[in-house]
């Protein structure tokens, strides 16, 4: 009898992990879909760390000696952490920080960003999805984390701050005065700020605020205040959800691309919410205004993608490698992957605006 009751709560229990693990977040794309898809070809390899609990996607990534310096959005540090947030629910992430050689092999032990953000509580410390660029030989990581502000509470904010090779300066929130009119036009929600892509502009920093109208802003990285530059109307760009910001941007012959994400609502087995991850790639002029150019009108795809439960590719670093590129991207955010991609087959993947 006790047997029984053990075996039984045994199994109950296992039912209960399952769901929680894989089934409540498992998304379904359907025939349609998958049909509409383009594929990138090239050769996706994932990013693997050494002990086998550390788990990490989102990735940052600039060229740095003979390999790479790679940032990255922490899941796990341990199997201590990972027990605790288990159990606990806790929200303590810290950006990470490591070399790769030109293999794409992990060379260092992981660096964790120690602190926080100025006004973010550190118990409740989240930075998430952070980009790397490199300017004028410094390297700047980009990212959101969970800001408190008074009478509000915590909201999501863009933040910013120096990348050494083996430590991380100290961060700085960034600010732009004008939010409130694109949130008054129903083109970005109250309080939320993220996906904020990097460019170089004649020896500044700029960033991409919106696709969808295409608003560009110019960052003073002394005080972290960002002002607007333009704002071209790009229309909807394309059938599969609101374009969304993504790799930061690369020189091109005829101004600058990036690759972008976007939401798309497929159907799910749990009550999480049950939207795809797709990749898109557009180009923009290389002057003010920077105009949209052209864009893919259907989702890219490789077999790497959608392999896993949550069918989420996120799209974070683009490094030039000359005749390809190489896309990195948080899978299922918990992992990483890199993918070679053609210019030339990317290329001809783009139609004009």
């Amino acid at each position: 009898m006790i047997k029984r009751i053990f075996l039984s709560i045994a199994v109950i229990f296992s039912l209960f992990v399952g769901y929680n693990l894989f089934l409540k977040r498992t998304r379904i794309l359907t025939k349609e879909l998958k049909s509409s898809f383009v594929d990138l070809g090239g050769e996706a390899k994932e990013i693997r760390f050494p002990h086998r609990f550390v788990k990490a996607t989102n990735p940052g990534v600039v060229k740095f000696k003979e390999g790479y310096l790679m940032i990255f959005r922490t899941k796990y540090r341990s199997l201590s952490d990972f027990l605790i947030k288990k159990m606990t629910m806790r929200q303590n992430n810290p950006l990470g920080l490591c070399r790769l050689n030109k293999d794409l092999e992990v060379v260092s032990e992981p660096i964790y960003m120690n602190g926080s953000t100025p006004a973010v509580n550190i118990n409740k410390q989240s930075p998430n999805d952070p980009r790397l660029i490199e300017h004028q030989g410094r390297f700047w990581a980009f990212y959101n984390d969970r800001v408190y502000l008074d009478g509000v509470g915590y909201v999501r904010k863009m933040c910013m701050c120096e990348v050494f090779p083996d430590h991380f300066g100290i961060p700085k929130i960034l600010t732009f005065p004008e939010s409130h009119t694109f949130t008054e036009k129903g083109k970005k929600f109250h309080h939320v700020e993220k996906n904020w892509t990097p460019f170089i502009y004649q020896g500044g920093i700029y960033m991409i605020y919106l696709i969808e109208p295409h608003v560009i802003l110019k960052l003073d990285l002394d005080t972290g205040v960002c002002h607007l530059v333009s704002e071209s109307p790009s229309g909807k760009i394309w059938d599969f959800g609101i374009a969304r910001g993504g790799t930061p941007c690369i020189e091109d012959k005829d101004g600058y691309m990036t690759f972008f994400h976007s939401l798309y609502p497929v159907t799910g087995l749990g009550h999480a919410h049950n939207n795809a991850y797709l990749l898109g790639a557009y180009w923009f002029s290389g002057q003010p205004p920077f105009e949209i150019i052209k864009r893919t009108t259907k989702p890219l795809s490789s077999p790497s993608f959608y392999a896993g439960f949550k069918k989420i590719v996120y799209p974070t670093s683009l490094v030039d490698e000359g005749d390809h590129l190489l896309l990195f991207y948080g899978r299922d955010d918990q992992e990483i992957w890199a993918l070679r991609v053609s210019k030339e087959q990317l290329n001809a993947l783009g139609e004009c605006k």
